[in-house]
C-alpha cells in the first residue's frame, strides 16, 4: 500500500497464478446428449423470440433436437399473435428487437393472463447479451421467470427446462471409459493448438474457408457435416469441434479455421 496526502492511495496485489498458452484448455464436454423426452410427458410447445434469424435457428433446432416443438417469432409483435394462437408452454425471449422488444411484449402477455384467469400462465426466459447491460430486477419486474446469457451453451437450455417444467429427458448411451491411463503409446491430448494443426496439415483450403464461414454463420448442423468430411482415424478431431459446436463456441472454431493457434 502506498499512500500520497492530497493524492490519493495505491494498492499493490500479487496473485500466485500461472499463465497458460491460448489453445491449451480443453473445452468442457457436455455432460449428456439429449436425445428425446422420457415417455408419459406432455408435448411441450416452445416458442422462440428474436430478430436474428441465425438465433432463432440454432436454439429451435437444439429444442426440436430434444422432441420438443418449436415456433419461431422475429419480434414481439409476432410474439404476441403465436402466443395467443398457439399457447405454447414457454418463451424464449430476446430482449432488445424492433417493432416491440421482449420487455413489452411480456408486459402485454403477464397483463392478458392477469385479466383472464382461464389462460394459462406461460413461462418465459429472457435471453440478454450480459446481465451487466440488462437490470436483473428490470427482468424479473417486467414478469420474466429466468434469464440466460447469450451466447448459450446447450446444457443450459436443458438445465433450464428440467428446472422450469420439470421435463425429463431420454440421453444417448454414453461409451463406457477404456480405463486407459497415460502412457508413452497413447495419444497426445487433444488441444485448439492440436486440432488447428491437424486441420491445416490435412485438409484443403476450401474447406477451411467452408468451416470458417459456417463457423460465423453459428450453423451448426452445417459444421458437423463438414465434419463427416475428415480422414478416417481423425474421431478426435470431429469429437473436438463437434463439442464446440453443441456447446456454442463457433469463435472458437472460426479461430481454429483461420489458423491462429499454433
Amino acid at each position: 500500500v502506498k499512500s500520497t496526502v492530497g493524492v490519493g492511495t495505491t494498492f499493490h496485489v500479487t496473485l500466485p497464478i500461472q499463465i497458460v498458452e491460448s489453445g491449451a484448455i480443453a473445452p468442457t464436454l457436455t455432460q449428456r446428449t439429449v436425445i428425446g423426452i422420457a415417455p408419459g410427458q406432455p408435448q411441450y410447445r416452445m416458442l422462440v423470440v428474436d430478430d436474428e434469424p441465425d438465433n432463432c435457428q440454432v436454439l429451435s433446432e437444439v429444442l426440436r433436437s430434444g422432441g420438443l416443438e418449436a415456433k419461431i417469432a422475429k419480434n414481439g409483435q409476432d410474439c404476441l399473435e403465436i402466443w395467443q394462437q398457439w399457447q405454447p408452454h414457454l418463451i424464449w425471449m430476446d430482449l432488445r428487437m424492433p417493432i416491440m422488444d421482449g420487455y413489452e411484449a411480456t408486459r402485454r402477455i403477464r397483463m392478458a393472463e392477469a385479466a383472464d384467469a382461464s389462460v394459462p400462465p406461460t413461462l418465459i426466459i429472457a435471453f440478454t447479451a450480459s446481465v451487466f447491460d440488462e437490470k436483473r430486477e428490470e427482468i424479473a419486474k417486467v414478469g420474466f421467470d429466468d434469464y440466460i446469457v447469450k451466447p448459450f451453451k446447450e446444457a443450459i437450455i436443458w438445465e433450464t427446462l428440467n428446472q422450469h417444467l420439470n421435463i425429463q429427458f431420454l440421453y444417448a448411451q454414453e461409451e463406457q471409459d477404456d480405463g486407459l491411463t497415460e502412457t508413452e503409446d497413447a495419444e497426445p491430448m487433444m488441444t485448439t493448438a492440436r486440432v488447428a494443426e491437424i486441420l491445416h496439415a490435412e485438409m484443403s483450403a476450401g474447406w477451411l474457408t467452408e468451416l470458417r464461414t459456417t463457423a460465423k454463420q453459428l450453423k451448426r448442423r452445417r459444421v458437423l457435416r463438414l465434419l463427416e468430411k475428415l480422414p478416417d482415424g481423425r474421431q478426435d478431431v470431429a469429437q473436438y469441434i463437434k463439442t464446440l459446436a453443441e456447446e456454442y463456441q463457433f469463435g472458437e472454431i472460426e479461430a481454429i479455421a483461420q489458423g491462429q493457434f499454433s
